[in-house]
């Protein structure tokens, strides 16, 4: 039930925290390829999860001092066991970088006052900026970075921090040299050379 261009790996030494990624195809954000982690309060499912951030995404959404996206537009009742679920979550998050979603934001639901502003008032600047995430996101020194997730040092809360070893967990990228690439396609698609 993950939504296309989202993909999630929970962290193998927490319980409480999972690793994603999205992939942006429209919108401002169109090609950015954002991590982010999920945090799984203790007492889940009577509470929120909170989802993080790197701190570079220049978000409506995103606290830029926390790198946490405020869920408060899409929660607006607060969290249901049994009726909402982390699949809402993952939707939410994926239309959050869309025209509509940022559209139907309102000063007190946004953790980034002066990029919601922007959007409103000036959106060629915002374009400019939102362009800038994009690029960082995609940067190979972003995009190759082995620390995994948001970014953030161990946002969550249930962490076993002497079972972690020097590779971070979350989703890591590598790149893939033209016969690798042309194996893979050949693997994926059936192509031939």
């Amino acid at each position: 039930n993950c939504p296309s261009g989202i993909y999630v790996l929970p962290d193998k030494h927490d319980t409480h925290l999972w690793h994603c990624v999205t992939f942006i195809r429209k919108g401002p954000y169109t090609g950015g390829i954002f991590r982010f982690d999920i945090v799984f309060p203790v007492n889940f499912p009577a509470a929120t999860p909170q989802v993080y951030f790197p701190p570079t995404l220049l978000h409506p959404l995103v606290d830029p001092n926390t790198g946490r996206m405020l869920l408060t537009s899409r929660f607006t009742n607060g969290w249901k066991p049994r009726e909402t679920f982390v699949t809402h979550l993952l939707y939410f998050v994926k239309a959050a970088f869309q025209d509509d979603t940022i559209d139907g934001l309102r000063e007190g639901l946004v953790a980034n006052l002066e990029v919601y502003k922007m959007y409103r008032d000036n959106k060629p600047l915002f374009k400019k900026l939102a362009h800038q995430s994009v690029s960082l996101s995609t940067s190979p020194s972003s995009l190759y970075d082995i620390s995994g997730g948001s970014g953030f040092p161990s946002p969550s809360i249930g962490a076993d921090k002497g079972a972690r070893n020097e590779e971070a967990a979350g989703i890591h990228f590598s790149k893939v040299d033209e016969d690798e690439m042309a194996a893979l396609r050949r693997e994926i698609f059936g192509d031939e050379e």
